[in-house]
């Protein structure tokens, strides 16, 4: 049997995940200058366009630069 997750269990998943993220970001940008710039240069770009774009419309133009499994 199936139980619905409530909403705050959705959303506490969903905080983890994204200080997981964040954490792995801050990782990447100490790890090397190369990826530091790389991390800078897409907060900045996200930054410029996400009040006229959106989040969602924005994510889907950077997932189209990750590579397909």
């Amino acid at each position: 049997m199936t139980t619905k997750r409530s909403t705050e269990e959705t959303s506490q998943d969903m905080d983890k995940a994204a200080r997981e993220a964040a954490a792995e970001l801050e990782k990447a940008r100490i790890d090397s200058d190369e990826q530091a710039k790389a991390v800078e240069f897409v907060a900045q770009w996200w930054r410029r366009h996400y009040l006229k774009a959106g989040h969602k419309r924005l994510a889907r133009a950077l997932l189209e630069y990750a590579p397909r499994k």
